[in-house]
């Protein structure tokens, strides 16, 4: 014993001296990072949330696993803040694709290049295997796997080892979640599921299907290294350093025993007296702790059957499920799940007669050879089954796996199976392969040339139409072979292998002897995409538009040359005279010598007429006399010009008005004057928006100036209470008696209650301003509830050292109310009575009072304290008022007062005078139903 206490002791030890030289040799000074990292700006480490024991989230929704212990350690000696975000993988990896996240854990084989950056040292290694149920296998090919029927976890990095062999596997694969794939291949839904070999160890044992007959075996593929990858290039040399040296002091070790074989770590070891202080107490406990054992690991494993239950029952919900029981005894088949028979059940002999005649005898063979015994006890079968009638057949495609059941003897009792309806993905398969037939028809026999190439440039396949542009005979076509698409001339300045957008170009070609003129070709490359967003092949696209061009070319320039006048007068006169007619634009025409002004909105006839005399008499004084018609203001505009005018009325408009008028000087054929010709805008409208614009802009301002100040107080406020429950926290940790912690204690509870009156309040504020008080009355005994708001009101006041006093006039008052609303203004009344009452009482109280022929309860709550200005008692409902800036608070809680009294259709109102106190009071119309 004393050996173990010192092999302890020594333990300790030599941890504590590990843990101070790990410290001690990470980096002292902290590097220039390419962006600072601090509390509001974190380090974010995305991860995998469902990657046991690696990464992932445990019961309590936090992250955790090996890399996320490890990478915790290392920023904390980094001094740098840090979050884990953990998401489906998928997501996780979009997320740090496009920058939202620093680091990640995951495989370097798309990370190698620039922005990303890795560590050197390996975090881990991923071994990946495949799982089945009840057979050992050497290892198997991927094409073997996909062909036997395989299953993948979404976005796993396995799937990129199966599309790299064939991209075409990826119509052939199925892809689960972990819990869902284990439980088919449980079931036989699935021969494989393909994931990493410690992942599914972890997912197995959390399921507890330690003994359900589930192997593992390997897959041939490759064990991948995980690494850290970010961009700062700094920060993951400051990672790689300080995980050398966790790993060389055993911190590393530590953890990957931890999770990955805690059977490794040793358990403490006690001193004698702890043995014998625990025996002792052990000894008086064991009767009551066996039964208590007993009794939760019943109910646990109750609770885990049904756990269990339910995730078959969601498993089997998931997809087209059945299970039914095939009685050997009366030979009827009856549903376990599902409604693929009917609710009475069926015979094997009909169940039989609907199976295609194709697949039949097959069914018949193996199911009496599985009745027998002369074959393993499970069977997998497959194939066509009539849903329908003979006459109007539904074919279902089936797949199922068939189990006989067999009594204490040894006898065949019932066979069990679970069907699989693959209809739908069946047709899914015959609609792929008849789109795919049609575009191979489409490719071999369109107008269009085509031709594709592999990703490297090289040719696959082109049509007829491809090779008669190419004049693709044996030596051409051994040249194409051998030239590669980046290789070719026309693409020499237009294409490199790194652009993947597509590209358009025309190509002259030289004169074709057989023809004897030039052929202008139109090519398009563009480049398709596998499933990994990466460049598969590439599509040429080439048309011949030589005779077309020149047709088109020529019939253009007939139809210019024949509609272009026709056009233009067409679509001048329509745009002027939609203008016209929908806008505030009018063309004016002053005729010198009958002096007359007309208007007209169609230019058709004259609108309004209005003699050149009385528009003058319309136009301010001052300008009468400039624009009186006279020889010398004949020449007064002599080239086109504009003036905005304002009116006293118009021919089209009674009321004040202003004209944006622009026009020329009109000259007859002899150079003499006629008149002026223009258009007149009427901008009445618009000036009245600038000055409505002008208006809101002081508004707006006046408003941005209040929310600056309230902000400015808000700020404030709310740093008074956070500074205070922050520092006393601190503080909590240092208190050297229970006393004193349970005063920091009271602090802290006492600025959070602060806080939350500060934030309901902001809240209530915002919503007057977005919607109207939601009022909800309903039946109460007003007396009975206004006895426990005045219990909680007088602890609030005792608490302050003043004398409470009520007026309750009722022992019983039922009316429609909403209490809580009542409520929320007494507490908001006796809250400002507390700020600015220091001696003296507060008084609450209520009566029945009839106002304008309506009963209502009229309420109060009355105080001693500095009292209010009269020219300042209206002021107090308005939001954000506050008469002491200097007493804590938001300034809403009285015009949310208002806003409850309002919705109430109630009055509410303050009777004060300076150092006499104030009386806070409201009137709120209720039916009284009883009252005593």
């Amino acid at each position: 014993m004393k050996v173990s206490f010192l092999r302890h002791i020594m333990t300790l030890i030599a941890a504590l001296l590990t843990v101070s030289t790990a410290w001690g040799d990470a980096p002292r000074q902290k590097t220039q990072y390419q962006r600072r990292y601090d509390a509001a700006h974190p380090v974010i480490i995305v991860g995998d949330w469902d990657k046991p024991p690696y990464e992932f989230q445990d019961d309590t929704g936090r992250p955790a696993g090996t890399n996320v212990e490890i990478m915790t350690e290392i920023l904390d000696q980094l001094d740098i803040p840090y979050k884990f975000v953990l998401k489906e993988w998928a997501n996780a990896l979009k997320t740090f694709e496009r920058g939202d996240a620093d680091l990640i854990f995951a495989n370097v084989g798309r990370y190698r290049k620039p922005p990303f950056c890795y560590t050197r040292n390996i975090i881990n290694y991923n071994r990946i295997v495949a799982v089945t149920c009840g057979t050992t296998s050497s290892n198997s090919s991927l094409k073997e796997l996909v062909e036997a029927g395989t299953v993948l976890k979404p976005a796993d990095y396995t799937e990129h080892y199966f599309l790299e062999e064939d991209s075409s596997y990826l119509s052939q694969l199925e892809f689960q979640s972990p819990t869902t794939a284990l439980m088919g291949v449980l079931a036989h839904d699935f021969k494989y599921y393909v994931w990493g070999e410690e992942p599914l160890k972890w997912k197995i044992r959390q399921l507890n299907m330690d003994k359900s007959g589930l192997i593992l075996n390997d897959v041939g593929i490759p064990v991948s290294e995980i690494h850290v990858i970010g961009r700062d290039t700094k920060l993951i040399a400051d990672i790689d350093y300080v995980y050398s040296q966790l790993k060389q002091h055993g911190r590393v070790a530590l953890i990957n025993d931890k999770w990955l074989h805690p059977e490794r770590i040793r358990k403490k070891t006690i001193p004698m007296w702890g043995y014998l202080m625990i025996g002792t107490v052990m000894f008086a406990l064991m009767c009551y702790m066996v039964t208590r054992i007993a009794r939760r690991r019943v109910r646990a494993k109750s609770q885990r059957n049904s756990e269990l239950d339910a995730m078959m029952t969601r498993a089997l919900q998931m997809g087209y499920h059945y299970v039914f029981q095939y009685d050997l005894t009366s030979r009827i088949l009856v549903n376990q799940y599902g409604s693929l028979l009917p609710d009475e059940g069926m015979s094997w002999f009909d169940f039989s007669q609907r199976l295609h005649p194709a697949e039949r005898n097959n069914w018949v063979r193996r199911l009496e050879q599985l009745r027998d015994g002369s074959m393993d006890k499970h069977v997998e079968l497959s194939g066509r089954w009539n849903a329908g009638t003979k006459d109007k057949p539904i074919w279902k495609h089936l797949r199922g796996h068939f189990a006989v059941e067999q009594d204490a003897y040894g006898q065949p009792v019932n066979i069990y199976a679970t069907i699989v309806d693959k209809t739908h993905n069946v047709g899914l398969i015959h609609e792929a392969n008849k789109m795919e037939r049609k575009f191979l028809q489409f490719f071999q026999f369109s107008k269009v040339a085509m031709a594709v190439y592999n990703q490297n440039g090289w040719i696959e396949n082109s049509n007829e139409e491809m090779k008669r542009i190419c004049k693709a005979d044996a030596k051409n076509a051994r040249l194409l072979q051998k030239t590669s698409l980046f290789d070719m001339p026309m693409f020499a300045d237009a294409f490199n292998e790194s652009r993947h957008d597509p590209i358009f170009l025309c190509h002259l070609a030289p004169a074709d002897s057989d023809h004897g003129r030039e052929a202008c070709v139109e090519y398009n490359v563009v480049p398709l995409f596998d499933y990994f967003g990466r460049v598969s092949n590439y599509l040429l696209m080439a048309y011949d538009i030589k005779a077309q061009s020149d047709t088109y070319h020529h019939l253009i320039m007939c139809q210019h040359e024949c509609d272009t006048l026709q056009r233009y007068i067409d679509y001048n006169e329509k745009r002027l005279k939609f203008m016209l007619n929908h806008s505030d634009w009018t063309m004016w025409d002053l005729d010198l010598r009958n002096k007359m002004i007309y208007y007209s909105h169609t230019l058709k006839h004259a609108d309004y007429v209005i003699e050149f005399e009385k528009y003058l008499r319309q136009l301010p004084p001052e300008l009468y006399d400039e624009y009186k018609i006279s020889d010398e203001s004949i020449g007064l505009f002599q080239g086109p010009f504009h003036v905005k005018r304002q009116l006293n009325s118009s021919a089209f408009s009674k009321g004040p008005c202003a004209h944006d008028i622009y026009g020329r000087l009109r000259k007859g054929d002899d150079g003499s004057t006629l008149g002026y010709s223009g258009m007149l805008h009427d901008i009445t409208r618009l000036e009245n928006i600038k000055k409505e614009v002008v208006e809101i802009s002081e508004k707006t301002k006046n408003s941005a100036q209040q929310k600056s100040v309230f902000l400015a107080q808000m700020t404030h406020e709310l740093r008074t209470p956070l500074n205070s429950i922050v520092g006393f926290s601190d503080m909590l940790k240092y208190a050297e008696s229970a006393g004193e912690r349970e005063r920091f204690i009271h602090i802290i509870r006492t600025h959070c209650d602060i806080l939350v009156r500060l934030i309901n309040g902001i809240l209530e504020a915002s919503t007057i301003n977005d919607n109207p008080m939601d009022v909800k009355p309903a039946e109460v005994d007003f007396a009975e509830e206004f006895e426990y708001l005045c219990q909680s009101i007088e602890i609030r006041v005792q608490r302050h050292h003043l004398r409470f006093v009520t007026s309750k006039p009722l022992k019983k008052l039922r009316v429609s109310i909403d209490i809580g609303r009542v409520r929320q203004i007494f507490s908001n009344f006796v809250s400002n009575a507390l700020k600015y009452t220091k001696k003296g009482s507060i008084w609450v109280g209520y009566r029945l009072e009839k106002r304008n022929g309506q009963m209502g309860i009229y309420a109060f709550c009355e105080d001693t304290g500095t009292g209010i200005p009269h020219d300042k008692q209206k002021a107090v409902f308005e939001r954000f008022v506050k008469l002491n800036e200097f007493v804590q608070g938001t300034g809403l809680g009285l015009s949310i007062c208002k806003s409850i009294v309002t919705a109430c259709h109630g009055d509410i109102g303050v009777e004060s005078e300076v150092d006499n106190g104030s009386k806070f009071w409201f009137w709120i119309p209720v039916e009284v139903i009883e009252k005593e």
